[in-house]
């Protein structure tokens, strides 16, 4: 592990998404990995241009949830409603502009799933004093941030693709509880209205 999550609004879980987990998320996502393969991207909208992915997809929200108590400790203890998820597959020269997350992501997560090759592709962070973090995720590895406390994003990827699951939670006791399933009925139905712009990637 690395980082406070108290004292600079990020936590590193090396290896915290385990490999049945991540076997999973890739089997989730094997119809992506065949249009990148075959160089078949299409655009889902506009702030993830040329990426293509899911929106509280029901296997995918499924380890969100599952992962709940390791993120609540991870945090410092607090009960966490999971809000929603999001299995996302970028492709070469996808960025991440700077910004902050909605309400509904007060605890933000960004796992690494698979990629074509070992291409760094970190994301930048700056923390509670203003340092900038460069954090770096392999297969495996999951970042924990306060996504809407936090600036976040990347540079342009330089491998050929990467598929990152993203989960989003609210502490049960907090001021964002509302946003409890991201006020869908339950995990794994559609969004609520139109969809939600998480900002995740950026042309």
């Amino acid at each position: 592990m690395a980082g406070d999550y108290q004292q600079t609004g990020f936590r590193v879980l090396r290896g915290g998404l385990i490999a049945p987990l991540r076997e999973s998320l890739k089997q989730v996502a094997a119809p992506l990995l065949d249009r990148a393969r075959g160089g078949d991207w299409r655009e889902t909208d506009g702030e993830s241009e040329g990426s293509t992915g899911w929106y509280g997809h029901k296997p995918v929200d499924t380890v969100m949830e599952f992962l709940a108590p390791m993120i609540a400790h991870a945090t410092g203890g607090a009960a966490l409603w999971p809000t929603f998820s999001y299995l996302r597959l970028y492709p070469r020269g996808t960025r991440l502009t700077a910004h902050t997350d909605r309400d509904s992501c007060e605890v933000a997560i960004t796992a690494a799933v698979d990629g074509s090759d070992s291409t760094p592709w970190p994301i930048l962070l700056e923390t509670h004093d203003g340092t900038i973090e460069s954090i770096d995720l392999a297969p495996g590895d999951i970042l924990v941030y306060a996504g809407r406390e936090r600036p976040h994003w990347r540079e342009p990827l330089q491998g050929d693709w990467r598929l990152q699951a993203m989960f989003f939670y609210v502490r049960q006791d907090g001021p964002f509880a509302r946003w409890k399933y991201d006020t869908r009925p339950a995990l794994g139905t559609p969004p609520p209205g139109t969809h939600p712009d998480i900002g995740e990637a950026a042309p």
